[in-house]
């Protein structure tokens, strides 16, 4: 409740305010993001957002502080050895109510993935050797302006342009192991079942929506699979 609520004080700022944490002053892309600069499927989303990862050890940073970007090796340093953004001067609640949501979804995803192993009749310390003792988390607040239509949320997917304009996000699915989805009470989020239908995944107070994602695929040779997924963004604001 309080990152949710901190989120929505500064997406209500105004433009200049939030380009204060501009992802383009960052090298590992973290910051905010103005609507219309992410994609899905080559076609632009309706959403602005901020994105936030695991926060540097001071010695990371310093290992990184004299080098230019291009020539930190190995490649993947160059997107967990830069720190976060914070809008500390216009949104100070944000930073510590983020950190710590991030320290809670840390402690779930670690046991959701002993639960995984489980059953799949594996020992509960399976998966621990993929993450090490500091697995790499990606954390992204969005905000999905209101569209009007009248069109039916309910399709096979959505093949002419009316639908493709009400997606904040279009049907995709997710790179890592595993996304956890915080809602507020706006909704919005849908997911594609197996009959590829797609459903309403309404917001339940407290309660995470569990997406599966393409690792767990892979690592389970397709036995789990990922979840294809899309936000539509109707009415009223969501984030």
């Amino acid at each position: 409740a309080n990152a949710l609520q901190s989120s929505k004080d500064f997406f209500a700022l105004d433009y200049e305010q939030k380009m204060k944490i501009d992802y383009r002053q960052s090298p590992a892309f973290r910051g905010y993001m103005a609507q219309g600069l992410e994609n899905t499927a080559g076609r632009p989303d309706r959403q602005e957002q901020i994105e936030f990862g695991v926060d540097p050890s001071t010695s990371e940073i310093s290992a990184v502080a004299s080098r230019t970007t291009s020539t930190i090796r190995p490649y993947y340093k160059r997107l967990v050895a830069h720190p976060n953004q914070w809008p500390d001067q216009h949104v100070p609640t944000l930073r510590p109510h983020v950190q710590q949501f991030m320290k809670e979804m840390d402690v779930l995803s670690r046991r959701l993935m002993k639960y995984l192993a489980l059953s799949l009749d594996l020992p509960t310390n399976y998966f621990d050797d993929t993450f090490g003792d500091c697995p790499n988390v990606q954390l992204k607040i969005c905000h999905y302006p209101a569209v009007t239509s009248t069109h039916n949320n309910n399709g096979d997917g959505g093949n002419d342009d009316d639908t493709r304009a009400m997606f904040g996000v279009g049907p995709h699915t997710d790179s890592g192991y595993l996304s956890l989805l915080l809602q507020d009470d706006v909704g919005g989020l849908q997911v594609q079942n197996g009959k590829g239908k797609w459903i309403d995944a309404p917001p339940i107070d407290g309660t995470i929506v569990v997406n599966l994602g393409e690792m767990i695929q892979l690592a389970t040779q397709g036995y789990f699979l990922a979840t294809p997924h899309r936000v539509l963004n109707v009415e009223r604001q969501q984030e």
